[in-house]
């Protein structure tokens, strides 16, 4: 159903980490929530969106789900003349059965590629966000070259020394969203 058209064929900007599904999270509360959003996008300068509602391993979001929210925002915005594509997504809570499921299909990555988005809990330990990241990574890789992408990395008070004043950032395999 996506894997014809990808995000690389678009010029311009591409958002991939966008909360416009209704009804999934904190973000677009309904279908015309979302494509005012998209519209707002649009004019901004984007003209694709990744959608990526807020995933957890213990259920609730499934990946048709979201593939299925995004094909109905698609045909909305279609038939509003609105030109902006949207793809599926996942913004996936990081934890130890996420790489499993990732390796099943059971949770998605940014429309169907080999990046998963994942998002850590704030209270975080630095150790634990690595060892996730590692064992995150062979599973839906498969030898091939990818990464992973980190939502909201900033907000983690993530250092690389144990003293009390450190200040500078510790870096990790993941891109900063």
């Amino acid at each position: 159903m996506f894997k014809n058209e990808t995000a690389a064929t678009h010029s311009g900007m591409i958002d991939i980490h966008a909360h416009i599904l209704p009804g999934f999270d904190d973000g677009a509360k309904s279908l015309s929530d979302a494509m005012i959003m998209a519209e707002m996008a649009e004019e901004s300068g984007v003209n694709a969106i990744v959608a990526t509602p807020h995933v957890h391993s213990s259920g609730g979001v499934r990946l048709e789900m979201v593939e299925a929210g995004v094909e109905t925002l698609r045909q909305k915005l279609l038939a509003a003349g609105t030109e902006i594509a949207v793809f599926p997504g996942m913004e996936i809570m990081a934890d130890d059965a996420a790489p499993s499921l990732l390796a099943k299909g059971k949770l998605g990555t940014l429309n169907a590629s080999r990046y998963p988005l994942l998002e850590f809990a704030f209270s975080e330990q630095p150790e634990r966000m690595t060892r996730l990241l590692m064992r995150t990574e062979p599973f839906w890789t498969n030898g091939r070259k990818g990464g992973t992408l980190c939502a909201d990395a900033a907000e983690h008070a993530v250092h690389t020394c144990d003293c009390k004043r450190c200040t500078r950032p510790r870096r990790t395999d993941g891109i900063a969203l």
